[in-house]
């Protein structure tokens, strides 16, 4: 990873939490080769400032002064990098970060991290309060002009939801990052009494009777990202795309967690990170 950390220290330090060590490895790999990408056609394009929004941040169980098992300090790290290579290619991009917190506790360790680890250069913020509460404070920091990441990776389902996405994906120069639970949703998405809040996820009532365990995962899948492009203004420069990730529990294999990904940029993801599956 960005952060050099040994095979060993990578082992001890997502020990039970494997699934978020490949989460953290596709962010890296991925939002290094966008950001790269996008600043060096800042020229072209007039985009001048990069933004990346952590919008669950934690930090979550890593009691390292450092944090180098969390998003926070891997995407620190991935910005700092990204600004040294484009400076050295005379690009003049402005970087700045926002992470968003809602626990009391954890937002302390995030705001002590920030102070005292954010790189030079590197401009970053911390909000405290719930995701679905801050939505237009966050599109307002973002502003109009520059292009935006946003990291989604709340602990339930309900922040992915369509309705509640829908006032984000409809920004321009954007795109996202979101781990959806199809693990846990399976068991959900057929119980009557969660039928208002499975069409509200889904943007519609998925329908998965007598389908085979693989042919279901596809529909669920399929339907989400559908409604993910839907809910993006059209452009027909840049429609709007969407692949995913599919990551394994080692211990029941079966899929735990799907990470999704849309974007609305002619398709970057296929040049930057050859695993994901397009619709």
């Amino acid at each position: 990873m960005t952060n050099d950390m040994s095979p060993e220290e990578i082992a001890k330090g997502y020990s039970n939490r494997e699934h978020a060590s490949i989460k953290h490895r596709l962010l890296e790999e991925y939002l290094k080769a966008l950001f790269l990408i996008i600043g060096m056609a800042s020229d072209r394009s007039g985009v001048t400032e990069l933004c990346y929004v952590d919008c669950f941040a934690g930090p979550w169980l890593d009691d390292s002064e450092d944090l180098k098992t969390t998003s926070i300090a891997i995407s620190m790290d991935i910005l700092k990098c990204c600004e040294i290579e484009l400076q050295k290619q005379g690009k003049r991009v402005r970087f700045r970060a926002l992470y968003v917190e809602k626990n009391r506790t954890a937002f302390k360790r995030l705001q002590q991290y920030l102070i005292s680890h954010t790189p030079e250069g590197i401009e970053s913020e911390a909000l405290q309060g719930d995701f679905i509460d801050l939505r237009n404070k966050i599109l307002n920091w973002c502003g109009t002009k520059s292009f935006a990441f946003f990291f989604i990776d709340p602990k339930g389902w309900t922040e992915v939801s369509i309705n509640v996405l829908k006032i984000i994906l409809e920004r321009p120069r954007s795109e996202f990052l979101i781990n959806f639970m199809y693990d846990f949703l399976n068991r959900f998405v057929e119980k009557q009494t969660l039928q208002s809040q499975i069409t509200k996820l889904f943007g519609e009532l998925p329908m998965v009777d007598g389908l085979t365990p693989a042919a279901r995962e596809k529909q669920l899948l399929f339907t989400y990202r559908k409604n993910l492009k839907r809910s993006i203004p059209p452009n027909k420069r840049y429609p709007a795309r969407s692949a995913y990730v599919c990551i394994r529990d080692p211990e029941k294999k079966s899929y735990q967690i799907s990470s999704c990904l849309s974007d609305k940029s002619s398709g970057w993801y296929h040049k930057v990170y050859g695993n994901l599956r397009e619709s």
